[in-house]
C-alpha cells in the first residue's frame, strides 16, 4: 500500500469512528446562483421558489404579461440607484450587494401590500440564525424620498410633518408555523425631534438574529409595515433587500446540499467541485473542512451515504469487523478507478 492510500485509509478510519454532525458557520450570499450582469430572477419559471446553500426561498409568480407579477423572494444583480418606480423593483439602493458583492436577495411582501404571500426563508437542517445584512430597494427608497402616484413623500423639511416610518420585522417560526420570536429594523424613520436625524436607510446594515436562536426556529418570515397606509394596505412599496444571511449549521459529513440526507445529489456536488485546491466549503464538496475537495471528502460521502430503504427493512449498525471489511472492499474498488500521481488523487475518467 503506498503512502497516499494509507493516508486515505487513516482518514476513512477517523471518519468512521467519528462521523457525527459537526458545526459550521454558513453565509448565504446568493453568489452561486446563475445570473448575468444587470439581470434578476423573479420566479417566472414557476418553480415556486429557489434554494441557496440549503435554505429555501419561497416565490409566487402569476403571468400577467411584461414580467408581472411576483411576490415572495427574488434575487438580483441590478445596480440602478436612480430610476424610480416598479420598473426598477430589483435594485438594492446602495447599488450592489453587501460589501460590494454582485448578487443579493430581494423580498416583496405581497400580503403586506394588499394581497399575496409573505416572504419566508426555510432554514436548512437545524440551522440557527445569527445575522443578516439588510437595506432598502431603490424603488422603496425613492418612493419615500420623493413620493409617487401611490405613496407619499416622507417627512417635512420644517420638522413639523407627520412621524413617518417604514419598519421590517423578521419573525421566527417553529415547525408548527408558530411565531416564537421576532426582531425589527427601521428602514426609514422620521420620528425624531431633530429633523436632521431623520433617515431612509441607504447602506447595508447588520440585523442581529441571535434573539431568534435556540427557539426551534425553522423559518424566517419578513413582514413590512409603514405609517403610510391606504384602503388596500401599505402604500409604501413593500420591498426589502438582504444579503449575507449567517447561520450556524450542524452538518453530516457528505451532506453538501445541507438537506439532511447524504445521497446521489451530494455525490454530484462532489464530482462538480472535485480537484478544488483552496477555498472550498461544506456546500462545495469539502466534508472535512480542510479547504479542498479530494478523495477524503468522497470517503465521508461514502460512509454516510443513505440510500432510500423500504420501511419494513431494518438496517443494523455495522460491527467493527464489518466496517473494516467494507473499507477493505471499498479501497480495492477505489484503486481500480484512481491512480496516485505526485500524492494527488486524479480521476481517470467518468462516464
Amino acid at each position: 500500500m503506498n503512502r497516499l492510500s494509507f493516508q486515505l485509509l487513516l482518514a476513512g478510519s477517523l471518519l468512521a469512528s467519528d462521523h457525527a454532525s459537526f458545526a459550521v458557520t454558513l453565509t448565504i450570499d446568493f453568489e452561486e446562483l446563475p445570473l448575468e450582469s444587470e439581470d434578476f430572477y423573479n420566479g417566472s419559471d414557476l418553480a415556486g421558489g429557489f434554494a441557496s446553500y440549503g435554505a429555501q426561498f419561497n416565490n409566487l409568480y402569476t403571468e400577467l404579461g411584461d414580467g408581472c407579477c411576483w411576490n415572495g423572494w427574488s434575487y438580483s444583480r441590478t445596480t440602478d440607484t436612480t430610476t424610480p418606480g416598479p420598473s426598477n423593483q430589483y435594485s438594492a439602493y446602495p447599488g450592489s450587494g453587501a460589501e460590494g458583492s454582485l448578487q443579493y436577495g430581494v423580498a416583496f411582501s405581497g400580503l403586506d401590500a394588499g394581497g399575496g404571500i409573505i416572504p419566508e426563508i426555510t432554514l436548512p437542517g437545524d440551522a440557527e440564525p445569527t445575522s443578516v445584512k439588510v437595506t432598502n430597494t431603490t424603488y422603496a427608497a425613492l418612493s419615500m424620498l420623493h413620493g409617487d402616484g401611490f405613496a407619499k413623500k416622507f417627512g417635512d423639511p420644517s420638522g413639523n410633518g407627520p412621524d413617518d416610518w417604514f419598519l421590517l420585522k423578521v419573525k421566527g417560526l417553529n415547525a408548527a408555523n408558530t411565531v416564537v420570536g421576532e426582531v425589527e429594523l427601521y428602514l426609514a424613520d422620521y420620528r425624531f425631534a431633530d429633523p436632521n436625524e431623520d433617515y431612509i436607510l441607504d447602506q447595508w446594515t447588520d440585523l442581529d438574529l441571535i434573539p431568534l436562536s435556540n427557539l426551534g426556529v425553522r423559518k424566517l418570515a419578513f413582514r413590512l409595515t409603514s405609517s403610510d397606509e391606504g384602503f388596500f394596505g401599505m402604500n409604501t412599496p413593500a420591498y426589502v433587500a438582504i444579503d449575507n444571511l449567517v447561520l450556524d449549521v450542524s452538518v453530516t459529513p457528505g451532506d453538501f446540499d445541507l438537506n439532511g440526507t447524504v445521497d446521489h445529489l451530494d455525490l454530484e456536488n462532489w464530482e462538480q467541485h472535485y480537484g478544488t485546491a483552496l477555498g472550498a466549503g461544506v456546500t462545495t464538496g469539502d466534508a472535512d473542512e480542510d479547504g479542498d475537495v479530494d478523495g477524503v471528502d468522497l470517503l465521508a460521502w461514502q460512509l454516510n451515504f443513505s440510500p432510500p430503504q423500504p420501511l419494513s427493512v431494518a438496517v443494523p449498525e455495522p460491527s467493527a469487523a464489518l466496517m473494516i471489511l467494507s473499507w477493505s472492499i471499498f479501497f480495492c474498488c477505489l484503486r481500480q478507478n484512481f491512480s496516485f500521481v505526485d500524492d494527488t488523487l486524479q480521476m481517470k475518467g467518468k462516464s
